[in-house]
């Protein structure tokens, strides 16, 4: 299973001090125990960061986020144009939607990558998926529960 990672549930994966934070603890051991692959589009990095620094932490918790990113060791994923193009081409046609850009790129890359599902918490992001990319499936609390 080959699975994209997204903001919300990286964040919370990261941030023990989250409220939501024992869900994607338990969706990961879930995934993990099924040998799913991870990958994380550069996009998702960029908006965990950006959470983590509004935050207002402090130094040693920005860096131990940064280590525990690292100790996950999940593969990057740059975004190429095309990817960038389709985004752009389902952010004008669902400008009504509750989603941002960064999510549809998010998908867009998914898309292309070939995943199987996006591992997420974000419930406006998996109704964008359903129409969208409806061969991508959702997975995380808030969808359906991961036990087989």
């Amino acid at each position: 299973m080959r699975v994209t990672v997204d903001t919300v549930v990286l964040f919370g994966l990261l941030n023990r001090g989250d409220q939501h934070h024992e869900r994607p603890v338990r969706d990961y051991n879930d995934l993990n125990a099924r040998h799913a692959r991870f990958f994380v589009p550069r996009i998702v990095l960029v908006e965990t960061f950006g959470l983590i620094t509004r935050r207002k932490v402090g130094k040693d918790a920005r860096l131990a986020a940064a280590d525990r990113i690292r100790t996950l060791d999940w593969p990057l994923e740059e975004h190429r144009t095309g990817d960038f193009r389709q985004a752009e081409s389902w952010w004008r046609q669902f400008a009504d939607w509750p989603i941002d850009f960064p999510d549809a790129l998010i998908v867009a890359t998914s898309v292309r990558l070939g995943v199987d599902s996006i591992w997420t918490h974000d419930t406006d992001l998996g109704k964008f998926c359903n129409h969208a990319a409806p061969r991508l499936k959702q997975i995380g609390t808030g969808f359906r529960e991961l036990s087989p």
